[in-house]
C-alpha cells in the first residue's frame, strides 16, 4: 500500500490508524477479508479501525490529525469534520514526491506520538 511506504519511510514512530471503507458491511459483522488486511495492518505498524470505532476515535482523542486521501473533488462532495485533504493517486505507489512529503511532515508536526487518522475511498 502507498500510505505504508510513504508513512513507514517519513514517519515510522506516528500512531495510526486507517479507516476502512464501510460501504457494504452489516451491522456487527466484519466483510470476510477484514482480519487479513488488519494482520497486515499490524505488521506494517498501523491499525485498521471500523465504522464503529471511529466514532469513538474522532471524539476522544486529542491532537487526531484526520488526512481524507481521496481526490479533490470526493473531498469537497463531503468528508469528516476537520478533515484534511491531501490526495494520494495510484502512481504514488513507488514513490512520493517531495513537495507531498514536506507537506504532510508538516501537517503532521514534530509529535511522534500523534495519532494519525487516514482515509480513503477504495482501501488501496
Amino acid at each position: 500500500m502507498f500510505i505504508n511506504r510513504f508513512v513507514l519511510s517519513a514517519f515510522a514512530m506516528l500512531g495510526l490508524l486507517f479507516v476502512a471503507p464501510l460501504a457494504g458491511w452489516s451491522a456487527g459483522e466484519d466483510p470476510s477479508w477484514w482480519a487479513d488486511a488488519a494482520s497486515e495492518a499490524k505488521q506494517n505498524g498501523y491499525e485498521l479501525v471500523s465504522g464503529s470505532q471511529l466514532e469513538n476515535v474522532l471524539n476522544g482523542t486529542q491532537g487526531l490529525l484526520v488526512l481524507d486521501v481521496r481526490t479533490g473533488y470526493e473531498f469537497e462532495d463531503g468528508h469528516i469534520p476537520e478533515a484534511v485533504n491531501i490526495e494520494f493517486d495510484l502512481s504514488e505507489q513507488i514513490r512520493i514526491g517531495e513537495s507531498k512529503k514536506d507537506e504532510f511532515r508538516q501537517l503532521a508536526g514534530n509529535d511522534l506520538n500523534r495519532l494519525i487518522l487516514i482515509y480513503c475511498r477504495s482501501f488501496r
